[in-house]
């Protein structure tokens, strides 16, 4: 399965893509096979990241995982699952344009399935 490169930034029919500094957030994103079908996603550990720049070897600004709550397997069958966070996560980061990874980190299955840029907006 190829990476997505999904852009998390801007606005749709006036909703903010992003996410604001120092606020509860919840995004949801849909993995799909190759064929663009829901591809069934249960049991499977997932993590995200928010990195300050890519290829500079730094810890990630944030990190969610299946493990820790921090992502739920919404729908797992259709493929939807839900990144979640509080506003401690985002509190000291600056607004800005962030690259972002979601991975499959199951033992023996480990790959990319998302990837892009995530939009981190001021909190007014």
């Amino acid at each position: 399965m190829a990476a997505v490169r999904k852009n998390l930034t801007g606005e749709t029919n006036g909703t903010f893509n992003g996410i604001f500094a120092g606020e509860d957030f919840a995004i949801q994103d849909t993995i799909n096979k190759g064929d663009g079908t829901a591809q069934d996603i249960a049991g499977w550990s997932l993590r995200f990241r928010i990195y300050e720049a890519l290829g500079q070897n730094l810890p990630p600004l944030l990190e969610k995982t299946t493990a820790a709550g921090g992502i739920v397997l919404t729908d797992p069958t259709h493929g939807l699952c839900t990144i979640t966070g509080v506003e401690a996560d985002t509190q000291d980061i600056a607004p800005g344009y962030y690259p972002y990874t979601l991975w499959r980190v199951d033992s023996g299955a480990t790959n990319e399935l998302s990837y892009g840029l995530i939009q981190i907006g001021p909190n007014d």
